[in-house]
């Protein structure tokens, strides 16, 4: 059981690929699946949390100045994240140039752990 159908597509999909030869790096999905089964399924507070705690935007808000080509890559690479998490959690990072660390606002720093409610009798689930 996964907990959408894209996921469970996905899955289905790397499995119905298969031919004679079964090949692990093609079952990313799958992996993916039984390693939240196998390791987070009866840590889910604790994987939540440390998820939050690691969840710094420093690694895309913070960006090079120079040279042209660096600039656009992070762009490319990094700002489909932020419009995600400003789209998504509400979550409105400050962008800044160089590596010298710029406080975010707590509510964007806070907004993954938002995410994670707590369903009654069961631990959080991660939406």
């Amino acid at each position: 059981m996964v907990p959408s159908r894209e996921i469970a597509d996905a899955v289905a999909a790397e499995w119905a690929a298969q031919q004679e030869t079964h090949r692990a790096p093609d079952h990313a999905a799958d992996a993916l699946c039984n390693s939240v089964v196998e390791g987070v399924t009866d840590r889910v507070d604790a994987v939540a949390e440390d998820a939050a705690n690691i969840s710094s935007p420093i690694s895309c808000s913070n960006r090079a100045g120079h040279p042209e080509a660096l600039v656009a890559r992070e762009a490319a690479l990094w700002d489909p994240v932020l419009f995600w998490a400003a789209d998504t959690l509400g979550a409105h990072f400050i962008l800044a140039e160089g590596i010298v660390h710029v406080r975010q606002p707590d509510a964007a720093v806070a907004a993954p752990a938002r995410r994670c409610l707590m369903i009654p009798g069961r631990s959080r689930r991660c939406m």
